[in-house]
């Protein structure tokens, strides 16, 4: 561009009227691109900071184009490699980086949702759940391509709501095994605490609730991350739109609990082991993990 600039400029006979006004306007643009603070930054610093060694100066004697045909076959071999290596990538890769992460985030939510389903059913939950940490992991290196990757007619991608869920989904991870250790107790096998009064209707709604809150973050999240164009109408799709954040009939399932069991007739060994330490801390525990799942549901709705 420098060259193309000073040769312009100087094979006219007003050079020093013509390069100092193309000089402000190329410094402008470059320096806009440095104080948006986007993917053109390096470029635009690396061109503001090199082009004035090449302008503040005379111009060459003789015949200013004789180096024009090196020039333009510098630039055809460049924009040749360019499109040969975007072209490799493009048809070698296995899919776009949105895609990806979609995929990663879809497989994350995929597990915590297997891992409640075993903890209901008094299964270990770290088993269905191990695929979390895998997919948290990939989906940051696939978020940061896609931020970068060109998006052209497609929406902006959500990078920092894609970070933010998947820190959230780490965080509902950590409740679950949370939960998990304090159903196992100190021999680390499920215990069946539910066994007792997992047919009350409270206990079935408390369950069905967390349940269907987390099908929403799931397909609320997925679906935002998703959409490429348009008017989103991913929200039309949530089952509960007030309330996310509470398990309703968890007060009356604490109640029936303190009506009905009772204290063990000799001192456990261990706290771990004592059913109604489980019990508490299992109810207080999915009180919290609601929560967490809600913030989700509350995030995606202010994007989108």
């Amino acid at each position: 561009m420098d060259t193309m600039v000073i040769q312009g400029t100087c094979e006219t006979d007003y050079v020093k009227n013509i390069l100092p006004g193309a000089a402000f306007v190329l410094w402008i643009v470059g320096l806009y691109g440095y104080f948006a603070k986007s993917c053109f930054l390096l470029p635009c610093v690396v061109f503001v900071a090199i082009t004035p060694i090449r302008w503040v100066v005379s111009c060459p004697t003789g015949e200013i184009g004789a180096g024009a045909r090196a020039l333009w076959g510098g630039m055809v071999a460049t924009v040749l490699a360019i499109i040969f290596v975007c072209g490799f990538q493009f048809c070698l890769a296995a899919d776009r980086a949105q895609n990806l992460a979609v995929n990663s985030l879809d497989d994350a939510f995929g597990g915590l949702r297997k891992a409640f389903d075993a903890f209901w059913a008094h299964k270990d939950a770290t088993e269905p759940m191990g695929i979390v940490p895998g997919a948290c992991g990939a989906g940051a290196g696939y978020c940061h391509s896609a931020s970068i990757e060109p998006r052209f007619w497609r929406n902006q991608w959500k990078s920092a709501f894609y970070t933010s869920t998947m820190a959230h989904v780490e965080t509902i991870r950590l409740d679950i095994l949370m939960l998990w250790f304090a159903m196992a107790g100190s021999d680390g096998k499920p215990d069946g605490i539910f066994s007792k009064f997992e047919s009350k209707s409270e206990f079935k709604s408390v369950q069905n609730d967390l349940n269907s809150t987390l099908e929403d973050a799931h397909t609320l999240a997925v679906s935002l991350l998703s959409h490429e164009g348009g008017k989103f109408t991913g929200l039309g799709k949530l089952k509960s739109t007030t309330g996310i954040d509470t398990l309703g009939d968890l007060p009356a399932l604490i109640s029936h609990l303190e009506s009905s069991l009772k204290f063990p007739a000799e001192v456990p060994d261990s706290m771990e082991d004592d059913e109604l330490c489980q019990i508490s801390t299992v109810c207080m525990l999915l009180d919290s993990t609601i929560k967490h799942i809600a913030v989700v549901i509350a995030e995606a709705v202010r994007q989108s």
